[in-house]
C-alpha cells in the first residue's frame, strides 16, 4: 500500500515514475489503472484551466457550509487587486457591490437560491481596489446538498465595464442630436 500511495504521490505531481510490478497481481492492475485515472483528471483539469483563461471572465466559488470563497487569479486582477492580497471573505462581494445596485442584485440572487430561476445572471457595478466602480456581469448557479440546502454556488464574473461607458456616450450624443 505504501508503494502504492507513493506512486499515486508522483503520477499527481506529474513525474515520469514507472511502477515496479510486485508479486501481487491486484496491486500491480490497480497502480496501471490508477496512472490512466490521475491522467486523465489532469487532462480535464488543463482543459479547463485553458478555457477559463480563455475567456478572460473571473472564476468564482462559494461554499455556504463552511463559509469559504474562491475567486480565481483573473477576478482578483480585474479589480486591480494583486494575487498576494488575500480577498477571500465570505463578505468581500458583498461589501463591494454598488450601494444603487445592492437590493436588486440581493433580490436576483435570493430568487435564484430559492430555486425561481436556473441561472442567477445580473449586472451591476462593482468596487475595485482604488475606489472606482466596474461594470460586471454575474453568472452563476447554486447547488444544493441532499438535503436540498445550498451547499455551493460557483460562476463568473464578466468585465463588461466597455460596454457601458460606450453605452453611455451613445446616449450623450443622440440627446446631442436630438436636441
Amino acid at each position: 500500500f505504501v508503494k502504492l500511495l507513493d506512486y499515486a504521490h508522483k503520477i499527481k505531481n506529474n513525474k515520469n515514475v514507472e511502477y515496479k510490478s510486485t508479486q501481487v497481481l491486484e496491486f500491480d492492475q490497480f497502480a496501471y489503472e490508477l496512472k490512466d485515472i490521475i491522467d486523465e483528471l489532469r487532462d480535464l483539469k488543463e482543459k479547463y484551466s485553458r478555457a477559463i483563461d480563455g475567456v478572460q471572465d473571473g472564476l468564482w466559488e462559494l461554499d455556504f457550509k463552511n463559509k469559504k470563497t474562491f475567486y480565481s487569479k483573473r477576478f482578483i486582477s480585474m479589480l486591480g487587486y494583486d494575487e498576494s492580497e488575500k480577498i477571500n471573505s465570505v463578505f468581500f462581494w458583498h461589501k463591494h457591490i454598488h450601494k444603487e445596485d445592492y437590493k436588486i442584485t440581493i433580490r436576483k440572487l435570493r430568487k435564484h437560491i430559492s430555486l425561481k430561476t436556473d441561472l442567477f445572471e445580473h449586472e451591476y457595478r462593482f468596487m475595485c481596489k482604488d475606489g472606482s466602480y466596474k461594470w460586471i456581469k454575474i453568472r452563476g448557479k447554486v447547488f444544493f446538498d441532499e438535503e436540498g440546502h445550498p451547499s455551493k454556488m460557483s460562476g463568473f464574473h464578466t468585465d463588461i465595464n466597455a460596454i457601458h461607458l460606450l453605452e453611455n456616450e451613445n446616449n450623450k450624443k443622440e440627446k446631442m442630436l436630438y436636441q
